[in-house]
């Protein structure tokens, strides 16, 4: 896995990103897998991918069950999770 500089801060981040935003609780949008379907995708990234796109609003308890899922495959410093507020 290939590392850039995130900015000017001295953390380094895997150059692919897996985005979640269907992962999550399908009862938000029909097209989300529920949990125990969007596990196998999390354990799918290439070694040493640590960079995950997620959103408070990408589902009613996705940011819960995907950092759980997250920690419990790896440990916390070994993770980085990119967020955005938006939302009202």
């Amino acid at each position: 896995m290939d590392y850039i500089q995130f900015g000017q801060t001295e953390l380094k981040v895997s150059q692919l990103c897996l985005g979640t935003m269907s992962m999550g609780n399908s009862a938000w949008k029909s097209w989300v897998l529920d949990e125990p379907d969007s596990v196998p995708i999390l354990r799918r990234p290439r070694p040493g991918h640590q960079l995950f796109d997620m959103a408070d609003w990408y589902s009613t308890v996705a940011m819960r069950s995907r950092g759980r899922n997250l920690l419990n495959m790896t440990g916390r410093e070994r993770l980085v999770l990119a967020t955005k507020v938006f939302t009202r």
